[in-house]
């Protein structure tokens, strides 16, 4: 789902045509319309959203991905895995497992979306991105699922190198992002925590120093 830029994306999407199912090329009203379009032609049963300047991290990702789920009896909503997070020349390896972050996920964001396979079923039963949120869609729809099952943690894969430079990541707009995870805990009827307000406060601080 290209946003109708004019970058040559276009140009690499019609030399790889025969390689895509499906694409198209004109603006949206921002990242979770396009992945609602997108949504509308999938056929498969798991969702996989790529970033225009992220990367697997390996060739066999997909292939490493489908081995573990093929041992599965019961399909869970979520499966994710670890991200190597680039900024500059500095490289870390973000995302825990469940059982370690289960309690922080009311207050943010702490599964790297980048690492995120959806099963197909999360949309049927849940619906789309809500489009009202900028950033914070995904994070409302994990919460969501909660209420089905718990994400299941691929403990020895790392999904994708992400790279630096999204809202979501930028300290200038972290107040922006805890905002939005804030409206989507009041959506779910979750309290207000500790360790939201502690993040919040550092955002502040951060946004006035910038």
């Amino acid at each position: 789902m290209d946003g109708g830029s004019s970058d040559g994306s276009i140009e690499i999407l019609k030399k790889n045509s025969q390689k895509i199912d499906y694409w198209e090329s004109s603006p949206d009203r921002g990242i979770y319309h396009a992945w609602n379009k997108a949504l509308e032609h999938v056929a498969g049963d798991w969702v996989y959203f790529l970033g225009a300047d992220d990367v697997f991290h390996d060739d066999y990702v997909l292939e490493n991905f489908a081995k573990i789920i093929k041992g599965f009896d019961i399909f869970p909503l979520i499966v994710y895995g670890k991200v190597e997070y680039c900024k500059g020349d500095s490289r870390r390896v973000i995302g825990e497992e469940w059982s370690r972050i289960k309690n922080k996920m009311m207050s943010g964001m702490y599964i790297p979306h980048q690492g995120v396979f959806h099963h197909n079923k999360l949309f049927n039963m849940y619906g789309h991105f809500d489009e009202s949120y900028q950033i914070a869609g995904d994070y409302l729809l994990v919460l969501k699922s909660l209420q089905y099952c718990e994400p299941f943690y691929l403990q020895d894969i790392i999904i994708a190198d992400q790279y630096a430079g999204g809202m979501s990541s930028e300290r200038a707009t972290r107040w922006l992002v805890l905002n939005e995870f804030r409206k989507a805990q009041k959506e779910m009827g979750l309290p207000l925590t500790i360790l939201w307000v502690w993040e919040y406060l550092k955002a502040q601080v951060w946004r006035l120093m910038m």
